[in-house]
C-alpha cells in the first residue's frame, strides 16, 4: 500500500509539471500568433490614410491579461482563438468565370460507377469497372456497397452487380 501511494503522488508531481510545461508552451504560441496577426495587419494597405504605430497596433500585456479576465467565466479560452476566427472569415480569392460558359459540376465517383452499369445494361465485374472507370479496388468496393445499400444496384453473383 505504501508503495502504491508513493506511485500516485510521483504521478501527481509529474502531472503537474507537465501542466506547467503545456501552459508555458501554450502561452509562446499565443504570442506567436498575436505577433504574427499583427504583422499581417501591418503589411495591409491603411484604409484611413494613415498607419498605425506599433503602441497602437499590439496591446500590452496587461491589456491582453485584462481582456483575458473579461471573458464570460463559461466560455473556454482558446490561445489565438479570436485570430483564427478572423482569419477563418477572409474571403476566398475564386478565379474569374468566363462570361458566356456555365460552370459545369464535374460529376461524382459514384455517379460514374452507377451511370456505367446502367450503360452497360448488363452483369459487370469489378475488374471490368476497375478497367473502365481506373478508380482503385478499394474505392470501388466502397462505392458499390453505397449503391448496393441505396438499392440502385444488386449482387447477382460473387463480384457480380447489375443495376437495377
Amino acid at each position: 500500500m505504501k508503495e502504491f501511494e508513493e506511485f500516485t503522488k510521483a504521478v501527481s508531481l509529474s502531472m503537474k509539471a507537465l501542466a506547467k510545461v503545456i501552459e508555458a508552451a501554450a502561452d509562446q504560441l499565443e504570442e506567436h500568433v498575436r505577433r504574427q496577426y499583427t504583422s499581417d495587419k501591418e503589411n495591409e494597405k491603411p484604409t484611413a490614410g494613415r498607419q498605425k504605430t506599433a503602441a497602437q497596433s499590439e496591446p500590452t500585456k496587461d491589456e491582453a491579461e485584462a481582456s483575458k479576465t473579461a471573458e464570460a467565466p463559461s466560455e473556454a479560452v482558446v490561445p489565438g482563438g479570436d485570430l483564427q476566427k478572423e482569419a477563418r472569415r477572409r474571403p476566398r480569392k475564386s478565379k474569374p468565370s468566363k462570361p458566356g460558359q456555365p460552370k459545369t459540376r464535374q460529376q461524382s465517383a459514384t455517379q460514374t460507377v452507377y451511370l456505367h452499369m446502367q450503360a452497360v445494361g448488363d452483369v459487370v465485374s469489378l475488374d471490368d469497372l476497375q478497367k473502365d472507370t481506373g478508380f482503385q479496388r478499394e474505392k470501388l468496393y466502397n462505392i458499390v456497397y453505397r449503391l448496393k445499400k441505396s438499392g440502385k444496384i444488386k449482387a447477382v453473383g460473387e463480384g457480380l452487380y447489375t443495376a437495377v
